[in-house]
């Protein structure tokens, strides 16, 4: 049964759901989300949402981003839900969020897939990695 329309699964190893398409939980290890910025790699575990900007007291990565003027100070957030969906949300930036060349519209959360480029501001691109 999908965890999420509870629509019954004609394959129940199958990647998504045949009714609401969404990425089914899959057997094995706890997925990890994993964004490699040119100054440094993040990684968000299940339940975590990680807040991506340039102020210390609201995100505790903000060494990737201080050398960035056009980053804000709470530029995005990201986080991997239990099903091991990849999401960000911009959350009001001056200069946007950017999934693929599509900036994203403010407070609007996006699923991001291994491979996917996202950027912050102008300057700041990263390459996304789930495993």
């Amino acid at each position: 049964m999908c965890p999420y329309c509870e629509a019954v699964l004609s394959n129940p190893g199958a990647a998504q759901c045949d009714s609401c398409l969404r990425p089914l939980p899959q057997k094995g290890g706890t997925p990890v989300l994993r964004i490699q910025f040119p100054t440094g790699e993040l990684k968000v575990s299940v339940g975590q949402h990680l807040v991506l900007g340039r102020d210390a007291g609201q995100s505790p990565v903000a060494a990737t981003f201080t050398q960035y003027d056009n980053v804000s100070r709470r530029h995005s957030t990201l986080w991997l839900d239990p099903s091991g969906t990849a999401w960000v949300r911009d959350e009001g930036s001056t200069n946007g969020t950017f999934v693929n060349g599509e900036r994203l519209p403010r407070g609007v959360e996006a699923p991001i897939r291994d491979g996917d480029q996202l950027r912050l501001a102008a300057d700041v691109t990263g390459t996304v990695q789930l495993s």
